[in-house]
């Protein structure tokens, strides 16, 4: 899936959790979209714009967002080395969480995955304290250390990628499971299908979207 791919499913996510389907999302989650995931690579270089930043913080970005203060959790859609995973930001336990589906990842992957996640634990911080989170919510107020970074991977097999092509669909279906607080239950042979659904409704969302 392309980043544009990724991002038409989580703005449909978004518009979901403020709509009639926002029952069905329990947990206190924003989102952001993979252009955020892309500033990984540009930090902590003095060029990059902070103030292109401080727009997800207070809710402006992507469309449908929520403000950082009003949730406990950022679901941050990021590819490494060409391979979707999903990062899970514990704004109260100020940690970081990765799923990674990939059947072949190991000790020595985590250790390369962890490496490749070292812009975004470090990125956090610096957001926070120049966007002035702390400044208006009840909560520890973090230094600019790196965030803690635990690297999680499927317990069973059948959670497991089996594939090389459908990351980015096991890393959509890990989002909508953790925004709706469910255990995950994704089948490699569930994809094909699933991908078709997300197809279905983002042209239908879209189609009505328009004037």
């Amino acid at each position: 899936m392309t980043s544009e791919h990724i991002d038409a499913c989580l703005s449909l996510f978004c518009k979901r959790m403020t709509g009639p389907k926002s029952k069905l999302y329990t947990t206190r989650a924003c989102m952001v979209d993979t252009i955020f995931s892309n500033f990984q690579q540009k930090m902590p270089k003095p060029k990059c714009k902070f103030d292109e930043l401080r727009g997800y913080v207070e809710g402006e970005r992507p469309t449908y967002a929520k403000k950082w203060k009003d949730v406990d959790f950022i679901i941050v859609p990021c590819n490494v080395g060409g391979h979707w995973v999903v990062a899970k930001i514990d704004l109260v336990r100020w940690t970081i969480k990765v799923v990674d589906e990939a059947i072949t990842s190991n000790a020595k992957d985590n250790g390369v995955r962890a490496g490749q996640m070292t812009p975004l634990t470090t990125m956090m911080p610096l957001i926070c304290h120049q966007a002035g989170y702390f400044n208006n919510i009840r909560r520890k107020r973090r230094d600019l250390t790196p965030m803690p970074l635990d690297i999680h991977l499927p317990k069973t097999k059948v959670h497991w990628q089996n594939d090389s092509v459908s990351c980015g669909m096991f890393m959509i279906g890990y989002i909508e499971h953790i925004l709706q607080s469910e255990k995950i239950r994704i089948k490699q042979n569930m994809i094909a299908k699933m991908r078709r659904q997300y197809a279905l409704e983002i042209f239908s969302n879209n189609w009505e979207s328009e004037p």
